[in-house]
């Protein structure tokens, strides 16, 4: 059910994203607005539906990475590093990141706001 459940919210995001772009580049602070609240807010719930299997858990994601060094702490940070990253610094358009982070969503909220802040 969480597979198809990413799915539907994956495909609810094009639309949305290509909206927001629309905004952005036509010069409308006011439709980028509306529209990156959207996002933001479908980003929010996939977020937790998404939590609720383990694949998709960031806490399993850096568990992983550590175990995966074999001992080594160098490169347990190394590997919890780069296992963050793919949580953290996603493209705006790359749903199946962003969501497994709230501090993923926070970098969209803020992405967001600065396009919105260039249109002033």
């Amino acid at each position: 059910m969480i597979d198809v459940s990413r799915q539907v919210f994956a495909n609810g995001f094009i639309p949305i994203y290509d909206e927001l772009i629309w905004a952005w580049t036509s010069g409308n602070s006011t439709r980028l607005e509306i529209f990156g609240d959207l996002i933001v807010d479908l980003l929010s719930t996939l977020d937790v539906i998404l939590s609720f299997e383990e694949t998709f858990r960031v806490d399993k994601w850096i568990k992983d990475a550590r175990r995966w060094s074999g001992g080594d702490d160098e490169y347990a940070d190394f590997l919890e590093y780069n296992a963050r990253n793919q949580v953290d610094f996603p493209a705006l358009g790359q749903t199946e990141c962003v969501c497994r982070s709230p501090c993923g969503v926070r970098r969209v909220r803020s992405a967001i706001t600065h396009l919105n802040n260039g249109l002033a």
